[in-house]
């Protein structure tokens, strides 16, 4: 058995991307042989265990998934477009068969397109099976109606086409997001909570010299600095703890600031991060991505970490930096209406601490509770263990919370639930291919690009 891990922003050994890519494959390597498909950019080599493969011209940026529609090639059947080309000449390079997995964790909305064309002009009988991932909350793309039945529409194809959920599983990696696509689309959605290195965290916590009382508390922030991150906060915060912890040494503000994009996603981003700089040495600022043990250096010598995170964006979406800073028993001050919230109420975390409105931040941090000395985290580690639960809308499934990757490996080799298929009559193409027809029995596939413009199933 092979595992494919298809990660077309992985280019080095730091950020979020790597480190996700890296733990799921490094415990991938125990069961089976194990190729990565990486940015063309990536530095990182081959190990005897894992393989790594430049293929992706472009990393997985908010402008891959809002590209525009590329031109014909006119040498091959399908659009020219980055990422299903650079997809396909990466897949056909290995030798793949209907036993092996091709695992697609970081894809926004258009690229559904290109797996569903790639399923329907490869050889169907040696197609692997496709693990797909879905991370973002689809009220990001409700305001545009067109596109949000569009991309329902790819969904249902997978399994109105006959490919889910044999060759094609799909994974959300909350419980609230896997019953949400599982409700709209009506197709089998698998909870897969995020995993991670518990080896290197236990390694970097053990490696922590000892603290004392008076020495002034750490509060921190991990991760890029983003607009739904709340990273355009930390002044207001920085400013409110200057006066009663700051300046009197008693706490130290440490953020991570590199740029998601270069220049920030909106002007707000360098905005935020002049501001701080003018705080001075109470205020320390991380400008470079963090590799996997300066990451987690950096979160064992924080005492409180700060997730500023808007919470419509995060209602149903994860956080892999709260479960990483939850688990050691780190205090996490987070807002209210998130997922981070209801894992919080759902497992009792005493360690985390809630507010309602970005206007709080400040004041919810400053509660005794949090930037008191006494209330420094311990280095016990928290590793809870796996709970399935099978929901009654579109057979969603829950595996939480799985925080080693050994669980992860478990949870997306299992079997996913059989739902009966209903049957698709028509799919509708627009002028730019050949109408694709489907019929209960019979099934003609165009070898051009899909471009699906009405639902299915019209009678």
């Amino acid at each position: 058995m092979r595992l494919v891990i298809v990660d077309q922003s992985f280019e080095g050994l730091s950020g979020h991307h790597a480190e996700y890519t890296l733990c799921i494959a490094k415990e991938a390597a125990k069961h089976a042989r194990v190729t990565v498909l990486a940015n063309q950019r990536c530095a990182v080599g081959s190990s005897d265990e894992i393989e790594i493969r430049p293929t992706f011209r472009r990393p997985w940026t908010q402008a891959q998934r809002m590209r525009p529609p590329a031109l014909y090639d006119p040498t091959v059947s399908f659009p020219a477009w980055s990422f299903l080309a650079d997809l396909r000449l990466g897949l056909d390079r290995i030798d793949l068969s209907p036993q092996d997995h091709v695992f697609v964790h970081s894809i926004g909305f258009t690229e559904i397109e290109d797996l569903l064309t790639y399923a329907m002009t490869a050889d169907r009988s040696r197609l692997p099976v496709f693990d797909i991932l879905l991370r973002r909350d689809l009220d990001e793309i409700s305001g545009d109606a067109a596109g949000f039945q569009r991309f329902v529409a790819y969904l249902k194809a997978f399994a109105g086409l006959g490919f889910a959920p044999d060759t094609a599983r799909f994974f959300a990696d909350t419980e609230a997001l896997s019953e949400h696509y599982a409700t709209v689309t009506g197709i089998p959605f698998t909870t897969l909570g995020i995993a991670f290195d518990q080896d290197a965290m236990r390694t970097a916590l053990a490696a922590r010299p000892p603290r004392t009382a008076d020495e002034p508390l750490i509060v921190g922030y991990l991760g890029d600095a983003r607009p739904e991150k709340g990273y355009q906060f930390f002044p207001d915060l920085a400013a409110t703890l200057t006066q009663s912890h700051l300046s009197n040494g008693k706490a130290r503000l440490r953020l991570q600031s590199n740029f998601h994009l270069a220049g920030g996603e909106t002007p707000a981003m360098p905005e935020a991060r002049r501001a701080l700089e003018r705080f001075g040495p109470a205020v320390e600022l991380l400008y470079d991505p963090l590799d996997q043990d300066e990451y987690y250096r950096q979160l064992a010598e924080m005492d409180i970490i700060v997730l500023p995170y808007m919470s419509e964006r995060y209602r149903r979406r994860s956080s892999g930096i709260f479960v990483q800073a939850a688990a050691p028993g780190k205090i996490v001050v987070a807002p209210r209406g998130t997922t981070m919230w209801g894992d919080a109420q759902r497992y009792a975390m005493e360690n985390c601490v809630f507010y309602d409105t970005p206007e709080e931040l400040s004041s919810t941090t400053l509660r005794r509770n949090c930037l008191r000395p006494s209330r420094r985290p311990s280095i016990a580690m928290t590793v809870c263990g796996v709970r399935r639960r099978v929901t009654k809308t579109g057979g969603a499934r829950r595996i939480h919370p799985p925080r080693s990757s050994r669980q992860f490996w478990t949870g997306l080799l299992e079997p996913v639930p059989r739902r009966q298929r209903t049957p698709v009559h028509w799919y509708f193409m627009s002028s730019t291919a050949r109408a694709c027809i489907s019929r209960p029995g019979r099934r003609q596939i165009n070898t051009r690009k899909a471009v699906f413009c009405g639902l299915p199933d019209t009678g």
